[in-house]
């Protein structure tokens, strides 16, 4: 059900089976009205509203709705989603940054982020305060969205947590980034670059110098 093109009327006689399962796959789905939004959130089930918060792009009513839930598990479901604008962005930053690890954490590695709360996460105290963990800039690390200046931060920071293979992969790497990494002559980090979609003859080349594929 989840890969089909259902229209709002097979949605609506799907939603009166009140069926669990059903519900949890109506949620994902992105052409919901506000009718069926509430329906669904007013199931009153927490794994089918947090598909809600995973996986809709929220009104500003919506995104308030869920966070008021105050459920960790949603709200880090939520701090998931691709479809946030930067203000929900920032209330979630502004909400979650000092106290709850998961939900930053969620929100570091996937997010679309402002130089703003990049900069927030970058220093931000969990880093610290949960040092068991491998930090925040471990999680910014995984962020394939992060720019140029954003990733310059994180290899110019020397924090040893930083994932050397997730910001070989990032899209927006530049080429003197790419040969930063190359040059760290790790294996490892070498085949994360290799699989770089649309690489270089150049980028290529420096590759196969290094004896990356032996």
């Amino acid at each position: 059900m989840d890969r089909m093109n259902l229209t709002t009327d097979q949605i609506n006689v799907l939603l009166y089976k009140k069926n669990h399962l059903i519900n949890c796959s109506l949620a994902k789905k992105q052409n919901l009205t506000p009718d069926q939004f509430d329906a669904l959130f007013y199931t009153n089930e927490g794994q089918t509203i947090s598909y809600l918060a995973q996986y809709q792009k929220l009104t500003d009513d919506q995104f308030n709705l869920i966070l008021n839930k105050e459920k960790i598990f949603i709200n880090a479901s939520l701090a998931l989603n691709k479809n946030l604008k930067p203000e929900q962005i920032d209330i979630l930053i502004k909400k979650f940054s000092f106290n709850n690890y998961t939900i930053t954490e969620n929100i570091a590695s996937s997010q679309k982020l402002t130089e703003e709360n990049f900069n927030k996460l970058y220093h931000s105290e969990l880093s610290v305060e949960y040092s068991y963990r491998r930090g925040m800039k471990f999680a910014l690390s995984a962020n394939q969205n992060l720019t140029p200046e954003q990733i310059d931060m994180l290899l110019n920071s020397n924090d040893e947590s930083i994932s050397f293979c997730n910001l070989a992969s990032c899209k927006n790497l530049t080429l003197k980034q790419f040969n930063f990494i190359l040059n760290k002559n790790y294996n490892i980090y070498n085949e994360s670059l290799a699989k770089r979609d649309n690489l270089t003859t150049e980028q290529i080349n420096l590759l196969l110098d290094r004896n990356s594929f032996r």
